[in-house]
Parts: structure tokens; sequence; C-alpha cells
């Protein structure tokens, strides 16, 4: 549900299951502080975040928790305490979710750090120099956010050439009404304007 951003129904799951387990527990303030983040209510998250840490600091022996509470550092605007977490995440190898690619190349172009951005989403988006296969929806926000640095990058027309399979792959995963879908039709029109075809990029998004 959070991850579909159906947020007011997953809101009401936790509030039931929080009548039912506690407010407490492991699962609960981590699937919280996700879903607070989610709702731009930072604080609360990092609450929810750091109670759960305190509670259970073998939680920061879970790749996955890891990758979420260095995405919400990022939120903080403290992307040094992101890449401490990133590496304790990336040290788990193949457990290692792909949202800490994401965060990784997001905290490199937030700091103008473009060609080590573009070079960490490369190994994933197009490993072999081939499309990577689209399975889900993290898939599409790597390559989203590659096509994004290969704009700031420069590299617009290796752009235009990625955002119309990536708006395809979004529309198969999530439906053509989805955010995710939406946000890279917006991608796509950002391409084309970078490519100075202005009527091009508002026929797209009308």
């Amino acid at each position: 549900l959070i991850e579909n951003y159906e947020l007011d129904q997953a809101n009401q799951t936790l509030q039931l299951a929080a009548t039912i387990g506690g407010t407490n527990n492991a699962a609960y303030l981590h699937l919280i502080s996700i879903l607070r983040l989610k709702q731009r209510r930072i604080p609360d998250a990092a609450a929810a975040r750091d109670k759960m840490l305190d509670l259970y600091p073998e939680m920061l022996e879970n790749p996955v928790v890891l990758s979420n509470a260095a995405w919400l550092y990022v939120h903080q605007q403290q992307p040094q305490k992101a890449l401490e977490l990133l590496e304790k995440a990336e040290a788990h190898g193949a457990e290692c979710p792909k949202d800490t690619v994401y965060i990784r190349a997001l905290i490199h172009s937030g700091a103008n750090e473009l060609d080590k951005a573009e070079a960490v989403l490369r190994r994933v988006v197009l490993p072999d120099g081939q499309l990577l296969l689209f399975e889900e929806t993290t898939d599409v926000k790597l390559a989203m956010l590659f096509t994004e640095v290969l704009v700031l990058n420069k590299k617009a027309e290796e752009a235009q050439c990625l955002v119309g399979p990536i708006v395809d792959a979004s529309t198969v995963i999530n439906g053509r009404t989805h955010v995710v879908t939406l946000c890279a039709l917006e991608g796509q029109a950002a391409v084309l304007r970078a490519l100075a075809k202005p009527a091009a990029a508002v026929a797209l998004l009308q």
C-alpha cells in the first residue's frame, strides 16, 4: 500500500495493527517511519526511525532498514549520515536493495557530482550497454533518475533514447495514471525541453 502511494489505506491498516500488536514493535515503527516519510511528515518519520533503532539496534543489520533510514536522512539534509548507512547496507551484497543505488546517485547529483551519479546509475540502468529489464517500480525510478542526470550532464540526446521505454515500462507495471508513470511522462517532457522542443513537450503532457 505504501509503495503504491495508497497512503490513507496504509495509515488505516497500521492503526489497526497498532491496536493488536502495539506501537513499540520493530515492524510497526519501521513501516510508520516509511509512511510518514511518504506523507512528507519528516519529523514524525525521524522520531519513529530513532525510536525503532533505540529499542531494536539489531535492526541496523537489516539492509532494507538501513536503506530506508538513509533515505530519510537525505530528506533531513544529512547526506553524510545517509552515506554511512548506505555503506553498511551495501556490505550485505546481493541482499542490498536497489534503492541504495537510487539514494547514492541522488546524493551525488545533489552535490553536483554529476559524473559520479551517472556512473553509479549507468552500471545498473545500462548493464553491458543494454537497457535493464524492467521488473518493478524501483527499476523505473532508477532509469528515470538516470535520464534526469544525463540531462543535467548535457547528454539529453542519450536520455531521449531511454525515456520512451521507461514510460512504456511504468505503464505496464503501474498503470497509465500512476504517480510514477506521470513522473516518467514529465521526465520525457523535460528531455524534450532540453532538446529545445518545447511544443513537443507541451503536446506530450496534454
